[in-house]
């Protein structure tokens, strides 16, 4: 029995699932990529870099054998469309942590100090809403067998709200971030001040898919309801 077999067999959730999974387990380099930077340490950047651009591939291939074997029947449960634009939105995190490590390498870039306590505060809130995101991705069996309705969907719907205020959180932060880094141009060379806006922009990213793969959700379950 082929991957893609044993993935459609159990539902036509299995794949976006296993997808998921993977681009999860690129998602979990942030924080130890992000803790070598703070650091300094450029040689570990570099080797994480290398293990994150191998999961984002693995990920991507996973994806274009999902999108490539999703039936077209008219009497699938859950519209091709659907799984297609969650999937997509998936593969643009692992495609946004990739990003991170590849900026990170390009250019021996410190930051401020006095920016490290809120820069790790933006970032503890960027892998708790991927988090949130992949909670509602394993009850998405849940939503099938109960038709979406009743409690099942109830959660995942309040599971994506969550998502949504907690990506406004984590733009706020963000925002605020970059304004205390502009404030110390006297303090920073113009391409460091770039640099560090662009680490903070891409890291921001990573949320906001988060939050386009809860909006894609919260379709796919109103839209059957």
């Amino acid at each position: 029995m082929t991957l893609i077999d044993r993935l459609f067999g159990k539902s036509p959730f299995g794949p976006i699932t296993e997808h998921a999974k993977t681009v999860y387990e690129c998602v979990e380099f942030i924080n130890p990529l992000i803790k070598a930077w703070l650091r300094e340490d450029w040689n570990e950047i570099e080797r994480l870099g290398n293990e994150i651009s191998r999961k984002e591939h693995e990920a991507d291939q996973l994806k274009i054998t999902i999108r490539n074997s999703l039936p077209k029947s008219l009497f699938y449960p859950v519209p091709r469309g659907d799984l297609l634009r969650i999937l997509h939105n998936q593969d643009n995190i692992a495609d946004a942590v990739e990003d991170l490590s590849v900026v990170l390498t390009l250019r021996k870039t410190t930051l401020p100090k006095a920016l490290i306590s809120d820069f790790e505060d933006v970032v503890t809130q960027v892998i708790e809403t991927c988090q949130m995101l992949f909670s509602a991705n394993e009850k998405l069996e849940l939503l099938l067998e109960s038709s979406f309705t009743g409690p099942p969907t109830e959660k995942v719907l309040k599971i994506v709200d969550k998502i949504g205020t907690m990506e406004w959180k984590c733009d706020n932060k963000s925002r605020e971030l970059v304004k205390k880094l502009i404030a110390m141009e006297d303090q920073l060379d113009p391409l460091t001040i770039l640099f560090n806006m662009k680490i903070i922009e891409v890291i921001g990213n990573i949320s906001n898919y988060a939050e386009n793969c809860g909006d894609n959700l919260r379709h796919l379950i109103i839209s059957r309801t």
